[in-house]
């Protein structure tokens, strides 16, 4: 439905190199998939959708839309914006503050050259009715809540029936009730409707509970493309281990060649650890274990023989939403463990033991510039 392939925009800086914003991205995403690109500020999502959308313009790569080429830098293809059969929704929703609300929903629709009265009428009224706001066509835009224009937007965004709905942190101003709120709506809305969507935000929650597809971006890149748990759950690289949530970083060793996906064990300051790896990695490779605080356990008993069974000292408890994180120093190193647990299994003098389950400890090799690190336990 839409494909990206090698697509690279570079901003030029007065006196200096350009930048690369966007650095050779590339991705599919089928008919009817909701499709998120995920990452923190200034790693190139927002510049990879503006691509799309025809509001920046890439000096390399190529964007079809439905088979159709709307950005070809080799054949100098370059369709504008409103020739892409796009809506879109902007993060500050770029609601027109003297127009009523259903001005600014039928704006998309005159803007075109829509004359028919009548057929403007009904497509804004089934717009409004889909966001929930069938009632408020005369009200201004200035008489509107947050979460009320976010409303307006999806729906001037939805009036013209796109063929792809781009959502740039559309919810990112909104309170966190509200936010919760209407991220329910969205997921719904687009289910319902079918439509494919490309939607931008740095909130990793967001993107998880929303998304088919994630793909996560830093320095302009995509370093992980999948499934919301598998990114999640078995990261490829350190960024994305540490981004996709809070993790337990253990840095060790690996003496024996081992292949994706297998379980073998790697040295660390904590002990021998038995692991799951990312990706195939040769003997003597200096590795990095994620393990998220939830996926290791405080142990009422254990087998003498058992893998993966640390000793360490409680050294906090906080309470959160039902859950509770411990910080447990385990021979220097703090480690982070969540659990719904009410605190009945630590003993007097606050000793626990953990047990780490091995298929979720997974083993990546450590980033380039990482290499000269001690191994530690970080969170």
């Amino acid at each position: 439905m839409l494909d990206v392939q090698n697509l690279i925009k570079q901003f030029k800086v007065r006196g200096a190199a350009a930048v690369p914003a966007v650095d050779d991205v590339s991705f599919t995403i089928e008919q009817g998939e909701f499709f998120t690109l995920l990452g923190p500020s200034g790693c190139g999502k927002t510049t990879t959708l503006r691509c799309v959308a025809g509001l920046e313009r890439p000096q390399s790569g190529k964007i079809h839309l439905r088979g159709r080429a709307v950005f070809d830098a080799r054949d100098r293809v370059f369709v504008v914006p409103n020739q892409r059969n796009i809506g879109m929704v902007f993060q500050s929703y770029a609601i027109w503050p003297h127009l009523t609300v259903f001005n600014n929903v039928a704006f998309p629709l005159k803007a075109a050259g829509q004359r028919n009265v009548k057929s403007t009428r009904d497509k804004v009224a089934r717009a409004l009715n889909l966001v929930g706001l069938s009632g408020f066509e005369e009200r201004p835009a200035t008489q509107l809540s947050g979460g009320q224009q976010q409303r307006v937007a999806l729906a001037r965004a939805l009036v013209k029936e796109p063929d792809l709905l781009l959502l740039d942190e559309p919810l990112s101003n909104l309170d966190t009730k509200l936010r919760e709120r209407m991220r329910s709506e969205l997921k719904r809305l687009q289910r319902e409707l079918g439509i494919t969507t490309l939607y931008v935000t740095h909130d990793q929650m967001e993107g998880i509970l929303l998304s088919d597809r994630i793909a996560v971006m830093n320095g302009g890149r995509i370093l992980q493309l999948g499934k919301p748990d598998d990114v999640y759950e078995r990261p490829d690289n350190q960024f994305v281990a540490d981004f996709m949530g809070s993790t337990n970083l253990v840095r060790g060793i690996l003496r024996k060649e081992v292949g994706a996906a297998a379980l073998e064990v790697v040295e660390t300051d904590l002990g021998p650890l038995l692991c799951s790896f990312a990706a195939r990695l040769a003997s003597g490779s200096r590795v990095v274990i994620s393990v998220r605080p939830e996926n290791i356990k405080i142990a009422k008993e254990c087998a003498p023989d058992e893998n993966n069974i640390l000793e360490g000292q409680v050294k906090e408890r906080t309470y959160y939403l039902g859950m509770v994180e411990y910080a447990i120093d385990v021979l220097g190193c703090e480690l982070r463990v969540r659990s719904a647990a009410d605190g009945a299994e630590i003993n007097g003098n606050g000793t626990v033991r953990l047990r780490l389950a091995a298929d979720k400890c997974v083993a990546i090799a450590v980033d380039k510039g990482e290499q000269s690190h001690e191994i530690a336990a970080t969170v």
